[in-house]
């Protein structure tokens, strides 16, 4: 995993049973999560969601808290 950012959630590396830097679908239902979840998380739809969309999506819905509390 030296490719990955350092940043990402310990749960990330769990469900990467593969290893292959990316977490899909299969291994993500395998880890007892929702889909929906991540539906939201694969930005581009392809059924992975890579370390730089898990990043992209948390930034995003830190935005949206900060947005929301100064409304």
């Amino acid at each position: 995993y030296k490719t990955l950012p350092r940043d990402l959630p310990d749960w990330y590396k769990e469900l990467d049973v593969d290893q292959d830097a990316q977490v899909a679908l299969h291994e993500w239902r395998k880890g007892g999560r929702s889909i929906a979840d991540f539906q939201m998380m694969d930005l581009n739809g392809d059924g992975l969601v890579t370390a730089d969309e898990l990043l992209r999506f948390s930034r995003k819905e830190i935005e949206e808290i900060k947005i929301a509390a100064l409304t």
